[in-house]
């Protein structure tokens, strides 16, 4: 009987030991070594970095590096040393695509490279080179670089229409031919036709969301719609047409309001208003 108990505590025991032990492995973790790019700075010149995505710098391990974002853009990280030779540190950034990417930085007198950017951004890391590559920076606000944002508007005026949507007045006539979306950005293309003799130039084009109805005695409540990207068009010769794209960050229209579209000559002469409802804005389509 005493043999049986010593057994029976000691397999006891061995499974108090091994559960203990399941418990201790299923809570252990690892550390993959993300591998540090190395890029030298300087305190009489600036090192600038261009990101495959725009960036957030996320720490230092020193004051002695001055360290910031290009003004004006989202993927452009500046560079400067604030002392003589400081003693090398670290910068981590965090991309916008999720990415964390760990820079290693020395001090270094008169270096011979200043400019960098982002390559080979996988799993195994990445590399900063230099070269004659184009280098593609990320004005801030925008969802895309100027020229990708020409093409779009391109691609946009030589898509099929499908709508009709019109107005008229002293020999000129307003169409909005279609809605689409493409690279984030909602594109309308607008048509103007000018049936007159006399060149028609544009001074202004104005978009807004107001009430459909307005009480009397009541001002117009209207917010104001910035296009990101508008046509550099701004002359419609006499007897002839233009088309016109304008690139907006994607909205809708509330029932009870509708989008206008102004354009104007000079002086107030000829004045267009095309008012389009939320039901045309829903049947905006994408365009691939």
């Amino acid at each position: 009987m005493q043999k049986f108990k010593i057994f029976l505590t000691s397999v006891l025991f061995l499974a108090a030991y091994m559960g203990a032990t399941a418990q201790i492995g299923a809570s252990e973790f690892f550390l993959e070594p993300i591998r540090s790019q190395y890029i030298p700075v300087t305190l009489n010149k600036i090192t600038c970095v261009v990101f495959p995505v725009g960036i957030k710098p996320a720490g230092k391990g020193t004051k002695d590096v001055l360290a910031q974002k290009v003004k004006g853009t989202d993927n452009v990280l500046e560079l400067k040393a604030a002392r003589q030779g400081f003693a090398p540190t670290n910068l981590t950034v965090i991309g916008l695509n999720g990415r964390l990417y760990s820079l290693e930085l020395r001090y270094e007198a008169d270096p011979g490279i200043c400019n960098y950017r982002v390559v080979n951004d996988s799993v195994e890391g990445y590399e900063p080179v230099t070269g004659a590559a184009e280098h593609t920076v990320l004005l801030s606000g925008l969802p895309a670089d100027e020229s990708v944002l020409s093409a779009d508007a391109d691609t946009v005026a030589s898509a099929s229409s499908f709508l009709r949507l019109a107005t008229g007045s002293e020999k000129m006539r307003l169409v909005l031919q279609s809605i689409y979306i493409k690279d984030r950005l909602m594109w309308l293309r607008v048509k103007v036709k000018n049936h007159s003799l006399l060149a028609y130039p544009v001074e202004y084009v104005h978009f807004s969301i107001q009430d459909k109805k307005r009480a009397k005695r009541t001002a117009i409540q209207e917010r104001i719609l910035r296009p990101v990207y508008s046509s550099p068009e701004n002359l419609i010769p006499g007897k002839d047409m233009r088309l016109l794209v304008f690139g907006f960050r994607p909205f809708t229209i509330p029932k009870h309001k509708k989008l206008v579209l102004q354009l104007s000559e000079p002086g107030g002469g000829r004045l267009l208003t095309l008012p389009v409802g939320y039901k045309t804005v829903l049947k905006t389509r994408v365009l691939q």
